[in-house]
């Protein structure tokens, strides 16, 4: 039996720092493996939801127009960001339901800023798949600490 785990920092913005966090194992019935992404603030050293950097509204409009999320959900009207997230299914290829917290900043320059959202398996059938989207918000949205 074994289990490993690594974190791989992908940048440093600010007071927050992103990172991928991957997994293997085995000993069980079958091996394991994931990957996902993670921003925590440095200052408190706590995980930082996409939504407490940019507005919700601005999230689901890029979301919204994106057809690497929009074929996940017949949702075409959701009444808010939750709303929309938790209609996505990835079902054995994509877990959805953290991606608000499963981003990188991957970068940031005067009128926009880069997410790279880092999203696991959906399933143990799937172990290891692993699917990243980059999406482009508005830098006037970004709330950077100093």
């Amino acid at each position: 039996y074994f289990f490993d785990s690594n974190y791989r920092i992908i940048s440093i913005v600010g007071s927050y720092l992103s990172y991928e966090f991957g997994y293997s194992g085995s000993g069980g019935a079958h091996p394991i493996s994931g990957s996902w992404y993670r921003t925590i603030n440095i200052d408190t050293k706590e995980e930082v939801s996409l939504d407490e950097l940019f507005t919700s509204e601005s999230i689901m409009n890029v979301l919204l127009s994106d057809t690497n999320f929009t074929k996940h959900t017949e949702n075409r009207h959701p009444k808010d960001l939750s709303d929309f997230v938790s209609s996505l299914g990835g079902g054995c290829e994509i877990r959805f339901d953290d991606l608000l917290v499963s981003y990188a900043i991957t970068s940031v320059d005067k009128d926009v800023v880069t997410i790279e959202f880092g999203l696991t398996h959906g399933c143990e059938v799937m172990h290891g798949n692993f699917t990243t989207i980059d999406i482009v918000l508005p830098n006037q949205q970004f709330k950077l600490t100093e």
